[in-house]
């Protein structure tokens, strides 16, 4: 068969399986299914969002999407390995060595390519008579392997508007922005509305100057109020919600507002324009799984996959993992006693107290160099990648998507050098096995 053949069935086959989806969205959501074709890239968070819940001995324990996107990630390597050694153990060794093939080459070629990336890195470094580059491939080259394959992963369409309603979580915050704007004048409205942060199913109950406000549905997020008078509204939001009996909350947040007087009234025409009106909104309602369907209010829907670097806790746990085997193989080349003269470095007698602590923070600071540095350009690629998407979709993001990922790999690349270069800095001279010439 020949490769334009092969090009136009997946083609089909893509088409099939999009139409089956559609029509499957078409069956739950009804005529909601047309928002499959204008679905929007979630804009990430600060915060990774959390989409499961567990007690665990007393212990809440909560998954967020960051940490589920990478145990997928670790998932999908894993079982690439598996099949690759499936492949390989139906050869005979002749067999793999003449005519290797397939799923091989690629794992040959990956591998290579990341060895030769470690040993150029390390130069001729030596630890205990052994290449440095070789040594520590185990660990900088699966961290190297799982950054870039967890970078690119981000990129996978849909990645990011395959959405979820989270499980109960309770309110923790709740914040307050004003959705009519423009100077207020007697007789306007005044239209507010409240987020709980992630909180499920929150309830609200508005306050205009102590007295409480009837909304238009019950504990709405939203509040309609007509300015009557020219004195100050201090208008105020508890937010609540509850489980199996137990109260969360509430928490609360006030604004002060105050309607134009006098001279600044007659200049903004307060009294001659028309009265602003109710601005539009409306309650929303999920279900637990919406998919496709571009979203990014609080509380209600959150993706359920987001780029595992995209999360500080992530870039800096393998930050720390990477920084601690630096010390510990700077120990093993110089002994304990050693690597501690070589943090002082060759500086004369009466500086090493001096030069001691400084080299002691500037190794520590490594971690917040690696981490930082991850996770700064995975979270700025994220929101890009998610502004371009929701605005010029579909065509002129594919530059971008391309762009990103050659970052995304320079990133990767970045972080396994420099660790890298920092075990070969931690071994160099270790009892004359360090640095070879």
């Amino acid at each position: 068969m020949k490769k334009w053949q092969k090009l136009l069935i997946a083609l089909a086959v893509l088409v099939v399986v999009a139409g089956g989806l559609y029509l499957v969205g078409r069956a739950v959501f009804g005529e909601k299914a047309l928002d499959i074709f204008r679905a929007s890239m979630h804009i990430p968070r600060r915060r990774p969002e959390v989409i499961a819940r567990f007690n665990i001995g007393g212990v809440d324990v909560r998954v967020t999407n960051t940490a589920f996107s990478s145990l997928v990630a670790m998932l999908v390597l894993v079982l690439l390995a598996v099949l690759i050694r499936i492949g390989l153990n139906r050869k005979s060794d002749e067999e793999r060595i003449k005519r290797p093939r397939g799923w091989q080459n690629l794992a040959e070629w990956a591998m290579g390519y990341v060895i030769n990336l470690l040993e150029g890195a390390a130069g001729k470094g030596r630890l205990k008579k052994r290449p440095l580059g070789r040594m520590i491939f185990p660990l900088v080259g699966t961290l190297f392997i799982f950054i870039i394959f967890a970078n690119w992963f981000s990129l996978v369409p849909l990645f990011s508007t395959l959405l979820v309603k989270p499980p109960f979580l309770p309110v923790e915050q709740v914040t307050l922005e004003r959705v009519t704007t423009g100077d207020i004048c007697v007789g306007d409205w005044l239209t507010l509305h409240a987020t709980a942060g992630q909180a499920t199913e929150p309830h609200f109950k508005w306050y205009v100057n102590g007295k409480e406000q009837k909304v238009h549905e019950e504990e709405s997020a939203w509040l309609d109020y007509r300015v009557s008078d020219v004195y100050t509204l201090t208008v105020q939001v508890e937010a609540y919600n509850e489980k199996e009996g137990h109260h969360y909350g509430p928490i609360v947040a006030s604004t002060v507002f105050k309607p134009l007087e006098g001279e600044a009234a007659t200049a903004a025409g307060c009294g001659k324009r028309e009265p602003t009106e109710k601005a539009e909104h409306e309650e929303h309602h999920i279900p637990g799984l919406v998919w496709f369907f571009g979203g990014d209010r609080p509380g209600e829907a959150v993706p359920l996959l987001r780029a595992p670097n995209s999360h500080l806790a992530i870039t800096a746990g393998m930050a720390i993992v990477a920084i601690v085997t630096v010390q510990a193989l700077g120990v093993v080349a110089h002994g304990p006693l050693g690597y501690l003269k070589h943090l002082a470095t060759d500086a004369p007698g009466w500086m090493k107290p001096i030069m001691f602590p400084i080299h002691v923070v500037s190794e520590l600071s490594r971690i917040i160099s690696l981490s930082a540095r991850l996770f700064g350009n995975l979270y700025g690629g994220d929101v890009l990648l998610a502004v371009i998407f929701n605005l010029l979709a579909p065509l002129v993001p594919a530059l971008f998507f391309g762009i990103e990922a050659f970052f995304y790999y320079i990133q990767a690349l970045l972080f396994s050098v420099l660790t890298t270069v920092y075990i070969s800095l931690a071994v160099a001279g270790g009892h004359g096995e360090g640095q070879g010439h």
